[in-house]
This record gives structure tokens, C-alpha cells and sequence, in this order.
């Protein structure tokens, strides 16, 4: 009895589309890298750094671990219990988003709540620490993807070194995801980047022309409309107040007392 003949599809042009995408990838983590030099350094090398971070360890720890001939987590020796509950959290996508939307729920929800509530009466206050508390929630993310990729270009790396089988393939998916962390941060940043900008031009330098600005305030100051105002003079004093507090001042007056 003959087998017969399979045609298999012809998966060339799809592998070709992969790695196409793969550069991609890897060519707009490098311009965005270009446009974050200036603008934002310091969150290019935190993203470096924490990537760099569980590179250095996974690799430092699966050398070990296959030197030894005992798995990755044995490596912790008493504490493998404890290594496998850290690396089950460290490395469940679905628990990262969970804890990061139930952080924004219960720390942005009440506070719009109670400003609509309490606008009513006009009582309202205008929620507080919200961009902060949506930083804390992109990066928690942005520096989750990133342990992940430098963790898995540490494993793939030390399995190479091993010398356990290791295709070429293997090495693109931890640059891979350091890529895609470098993108959520500039989906991030450009998106603040340009609410500065429309900021700037709708409100300080056209006078508040804009519609939606002026309707936007014109809310809140009927949500507001019962909150005492702080008096003109408040803020300069207090900021004078601090300004002599400063040793810049200290130092200028030391310095003139010594001249003369």
C-alpha cells in the first residue's frame, strides 16, 4: 500500500514575513532609543538597566545550574520553594496586568467618583496624583516586559554556552521583547510629549481659544464653585518664603559679606 503524496504549503514567504518583522522590531527600538537620548535618558537606562539586571542573573544562575547538572530553580538551593513562587510571579503576564489594573482602579476610580458626587454641591477638588499614578502603572509594565526579555536572552545565552542545542532563532526573542518595552515607553512619553505641546498652544499661547478647553474649564468651575479660592498674594509669599529659605541665598549673602 503507497502512502500518498502531501503537498505542503510553501512556508517561505511567511518565515521571510516573521523575520522582516523581527527587524522591524528591531529597527524601531533603535530609532526610539534616538528620540528618547535627548528627550528622556534617564528612562532609556532604566529599561537598560532592568534588562541588564535578569540578564546577568538568569545567565549567571543557568550556567551554574547546568555546571551542576540540576535544574534552574534547584539553584536556590533551601529556598527553592520560595524561588518558584518568585519566578512563577516575576513571569505571569496575566498576574502583572491584574495587579496593574486593580492599582489604577482603586487609586484613580474613587477619586473621579467622588468628584462627580461632589460636584453636585459644587464641593468638587480636581483628582490628584492621577498622571503619577498613571506612570507608576505604564512603567510597572514597560520594566515587566523588559525583565523578561534580558531574562530570556540571559537563559538562551548560558543554554548556549552549555553547549545545549540552541537554534539560531532562539537569541531574537529576548532583544525581541526588550524592543517591544522600548516601544510601550514611547507610546508613553511621546503621548505626554505631545499633550505638553497641545497644552502649550491651546492654553498659554493663544489665550484659551480652544473650545473643548474652555468647556472644560467652565465644568469645573461650576464643579468648584463653593470651594474658597485662595487668596492672590498666598502663593508668591509662600514661594518667597522658600526662596530665602534656600542656601542659594545663604551663599550669596555669606559671599557679600566676605567682599566687604
Amino acid at each position: 500500500m503507497s502512502i500518498p503524496d502531501v503537498n505542503f504549503p510553501d512556508l517561505t514567504p511567511i518565515i521571510y514575513l516573521l523575520y522582516g518583522i523581527m527587524g522591524l522590531f528591531l529597527v524601531g527600538m533603535c530609532a526610539i532609543i534616538f528620540y528618547m537620548r535627548k528627550r528622556h535618558p534617564h528612562e532609556v537606562y532604566a529599561i537598560w538597566l532592568v534588562a541588564s539586571f535578569f540578564f546577568t542573573i538568569l545567565l549567571g544562575a543557568n550556567i551554574v545550574a547546568h555546571k551542576n547538572n540540576i535544574g534552574l530553580l534547584e539553584v536556590c538551593g533551601s529556598y527553592e520553594e520560595h524561588c518558584k513562587q518568585l519566578y512563577a510571579i516575576m513571569t505571569s503576564t496575566g498576574d502583572e496586568l491584574k495587579l496593574i489594573g486593580v492599582f489604577v482602579a482603586i487609586t484613580v476610580t474613587p477619586q473621579v467618583l467622588a468628584y462627580f458626587l461632589s460636584a453636585l454641591s459644587g464641593s468638587a477638588t480636581a483628582p490628584r496624583y492621577v498622571r503619577t499614578i498613571q506612570q507608576a502603572a505604564a512603567w510597572s509594565l514597560i520594566k515587566f516586559v523588559a525583565a523578561i526579555g534580558g531574562g530570556m536572552a540571559g537563559l538562551i545565552l548560558s543554554n548556549w554556552i552549555a553547549g545545549q542545542k540552541t537554534d539560531p532563532d532562539d537569541f531574537i526573542w529576548g532583544p525581541m521583547l526588550m524592543a517591544v518595552a522600548f516601544l510601550l515607553a514611547f507610546f508613553n512619553l511621546a503621548f505626554w510629549d505631545f499633550w505638553g505641546f497641545l497644552a502649550k498652544k491651546y492654553s498659554m499661547e493663544r489665550g484659551l481659544i480652544s473650545f473643548p478647553i474652555r468647556a472644560l474649564i467652565a465644568v469645573h468651575k461650576w464643579a468648584t464653585r463653593n470651594v474658597p479660592k485662595p487668596r492672590p498674594y498666598e502663593l508668591p509669599r509662600a514661594a518667597l518664603i522658600e526662596l530665602l529659605k534656600s542656601d542659594a541665598v545663604y551663599n550669596f549673602i555669606t559671599q557679600n559679606k566676605e567682599n566687604t
